[in-house]
C-alpha cells in the first residue's frame, strides 16, 4: 500500500507535468512547476484514498499525514529532477558553445595560412621574375625554363586554389615546377 501510494504521487507528478507541458508549450516554468504540483498532490491524494479507503475513516484528517507527506515527496522530487533538466540544458548549450568556439578557431587559423601564403608567395615570385631579369642576358635556355616552370606553378596553384580538394598528380606536378625553379 506504501510503495503504490509513493508511485501514485511520484507518476501524477510526471503525468501532470508532461500534459501540461503538451497543452500549454509557452507557459513559464514556474507556471508549470507550480500547477504539476498542485495538480499531482491532488491526484496522488485521490490515490492514496483509494488505496488506504479500507484502513481508515472517510475523513480528510485521517488523510493529513498522508497529504503532507505527498506535498513533501512530491516537492522533493520536483525540485530534484527540474535541476537535473537544468543541468542538462545547460551541458547542451556548453558543448554547443565548445563546438561553435571550436569552429571559429580552426576558420581563424584557416585565415592566418592563407594569409601568410599569400605574403609568402609573392615574395617567392619576386625573387624568381628578378632571377630570370638576370639569366636573360647570361642564359636565356635557362631563363626560358624557369619562366616556363613559374608558368606551371602559378597555373597548378591558381587552378587547386579554387578547388576544395586536389589532385596527387597536381601536387606533384606543381613541386616539380618549384623545384626546377629553386635548382636554376
Amino acid at each position: 500500500v506504501h510503495l503504490f501510494t509513493s508511485l501514485g504521487y511520484g507518476y501524477s507528478a510526471i503525468i501532470s507535468s508532461t500534459v501540461l507541458e503538451r497543452l500549454m508549450p509557452n507557459m513559464s516554468t514556474r507556471v508549470d512547476i507550480a500547477l504539476s504540483l498542485i495538480c499531482s498532490i491532488i491526484l496522488g491524494t485521490l490515490n492514496a484514498w483509494f488505496w488506504l479507503n479500507s484502513y481508515i475513516d472517510n475523513t480528510l484528517t485521517d488523510l493529513l499525514p498522508v497529504i503532507m507527506l505527498g506535498i513533501i515527496f512530491t516537492t522533493m522530487c520536483f525540485y530534484y529532477f527540474y535541476n537535473r533538466e537544468q543541468q542538462a540544458i545547460a551541458g547542451k548549450l556548453l558543448e554547443e558553445a565548445k563546438r561553435k568556439q571550436a569552429e571559429q578557431e580552426k576558420a581563424l587559423i584557416q585565415s592566418q595560412l592563407m594569409q601568410m601564403q599569400s605574403q609568402i608567395e609573392p615574395h617567392f615570385l619576386f625573387n624568381t621574375l628578378a632571377n630570370v631579369s638576370a639569366l636573360m642576358s647570361q642564359d636565356v635556355p635557362k631563363a626560358r625554363m624557369m619562366l616556363d616552370k613559374l608558368t606551371e606553378l602559378l597555373r597548378t596553384t591558381l587552378a587547386n586554389s579554387r578547388l576544395a580538394e586536389t589532385t596527387i598528380e597536381d601536387e606533384i606536378r606543381k613541386l616539380n615546377a618549384y623545384l626546377a625553379i629553386q635548382k636554376a
